[in-house]
């Protein structure tokens, strides 16, 4: 149960998508996650073992956020996909191989994303609290994560700096040669 506890604790993507989520509100928030983001190995601090070389599939639609991870670098620990739904109602999820409450909700400014997790206490073990607040640069290109873990009382910090790659342009097929 240990290892459920601090995989819990060390959600440095997200929970696997087997709960499921609260319904979602249809005002449009001010930030859109979307995109496809490369992690920022060099800016951030504290990167975890299986976020080292990380490529993020963000789908954003209204309050409902979808993560999947991108292309997997060599060796690298597989990531789990998430749905987060931002409307500020706990709602369960599975985490580390147990069950969790996950909040979500708009900060009061619309500037950011706030994320508490909570895992129960378990035999030998406290409670394990995450609390991530999600921010974006005033262009969009840059997105940061800055996560705190606390487990036994003891707590990690982690700063997780995402670049948003550049959208490919559309392809548009060529036109077809005037028959003679």
């Amino acid at each position: 149960m240990r290892k459920a506890l601090v995989a819990a604790a060390c959600l440095a993507l997200a929970l696997p998508i087997d709960a499921a989520p609260a319904p979602t509100r249809s005002q449009k928030p001010s930030l859109d996650f979307s995109g496809t983001w490369d992690l920022d190995e060099r800016a951030s601090i504290n990167v975890s073992a299986n976020m080292k070389g990380a490529v993020l599939i963000v789908e954003q639609r209204g309050d409902e956020i979808r993560i999947s991870p991108g292309p997997q670098a060599a060796g690298q620990i597989n990531l789990a996909a998430d749905v987060l739904v931002v409307d500020g109602r706990p709602y369960e999820k599975n985490i580390g191989g147990g069950k969790g409450v996950a909040t979500a909700r708009w900060s009061a400014d619309g500037q950011a994303m706030e994320l508490t997790i909570t895992a129960p206490a378990t035999e030998g073990h406290t409670q394990a609290v995450q609390t991530s607040r999600w921010t974006l640069s005033k262009d969009g290109s840059t997105w940061v994560r800055e996560t705190r873990t606390v487990v036994d009382e003891k707590g990690a910090s982690s700063r997780l700096i995402f670049r948003r790659r550049a959208a490919q342009p559309a392809s548009t097929p060529s036109p077809k040669p005037a028959k003679k």
